[in-house]
């Protein structure tokens, strides 16, 4: 994490590593490298806002993330497209999600889901 100016702004930059990734496809990076010992691996705690532009990994964070969480989870993006891409992405390999529920869902759908599920924070 780091802090940096832009603008008359402070804003803060942040960047969680997933490993196996494959950082040198990002557009985001163009191809800068990463030094892994500068990074702390802890993980976060949630709720998290992810901010980045097009091709930064903010969904393969996200989809990582929610593999480790247990029990009901909701995946809700802009789109119907966007919510079935990232399913597919999320099951891709054989993945199987044991010990959890996902639904994914795009942001019209679940404000006209009846039942939204409960959050426990």
């Amino acid at each position: 994490m780091q802090f940096a100016r832009h603008g008359n702004e402070t804003v803060c930059l942040a960047l969680e590593v997933i490993h196996n990734h494959a950082y040198e496809h990002s557009r985001f990076l163009r191809g800068a490298s990463l030094n892994w010992d500068q990074f702390d691996l802890d993980d976060a705690p949630a709720p998290l806002i992810l901010v980045g532009s097009a091709g930064s990994g903010k969904t393969a964070l996200t989809l990582e993330k929610l593999r480790l969480a247990r029990g009901r989870v909701l995946y809700v993006t802009q789109s119907a497209f966007l919510a079935q891409s990232a399913q597919a992405m999320y099951f891709a390999h054989g993945f199987e999600a044991g010990g959890q529920e996902p639904e994914f869902l795009s942001y019209r759908k679940f404000i006209e889901t009846p039942q939204v599920p409960a959050c426990s924070i």
